[in-house]
């Protein structure tokens, strides 16, 4: 079945009403689940698990990054095709997640980011776009930074460039505590 069918059955299920949004809840879901999945279905890496949405994910050259939140939890997951190296789940109090955000000036673009803490390094995800006062106006990239403390030990720009790598302030798990440290606070 196709994305744009699934899409048309959900349409239908919200309009039909009667206690029915459970099930438009669940088949948008779907949607968005296959949405990652066709985005690269050739990856087998690292995956949301069973009632988990995804809001991020890239294919880098040898390893997957993943995260995927649920009401409660959001999960970053690191790892190659099969198997998953790395998991750090966050609750918003657990202090293992923040949620960031960096504007430029006047018209200079925007990031997200969700930084995740685990035995002393931090794992930034991000997603930023060039506003119309950068040299990049409307470029969308993302990727990830790995921090030791205030060092940088690696960074990786995402080579793929769909809706699976694109998150916001809007689409990011808003229960975890806004970024307050400033050596995250900064364009990646």
């Amino acid at each position: 079945m196709s994305v744009r069918s699934i899409s048309a059955l959900a349409l239908l299920a919200v309009l039909a009403g009667c206690g029915q949004r459970q099930a438009a809840a669940e088949s948008k879901a779907r949607v968005e689940t296959r949405a990652v999945r066709a985005d690269r279905a050739t990856d087998a890496g690292p995956r949301c698990g069973p009632g988990e949405r995804p809001v991020y994910l890239c294919p880098f050259k040898q390893k997957t990054v993943s995260v995927c939140a649920t009401d409660r939890t959001v999960t970053y997951r690191y790892g190659p095709a099969g198997k998953t190296d790395l998991t750090i789940t966050a609750d918003g109090a657990n202090g293992r997640g923040h949620l960031g955000t960096v504007r430029g000036p006047g018209r200079g673009g925007a990031q997200t980011s969700l930084r995740f803490s685990n035995g002393g390094y931090e794992y930034i995800v991000y997603s930023a776009i060039g506003g119309t006062d950068t040299a990049v106006p409307g470029r969308q990239w993302s990727g990830l930074v790995v921090m030791k403390g205030a060092d940088e030990v690696s960074s990786a720009e995402c080579p793929a460039h769909g809706p699976a790598q694109r998150f916001t302030l809007d689409t990011a798990p808003s229960f975890l505590p806004r970024e307050d440290n400033p050596d995250y606070e900064a364009f990646f």
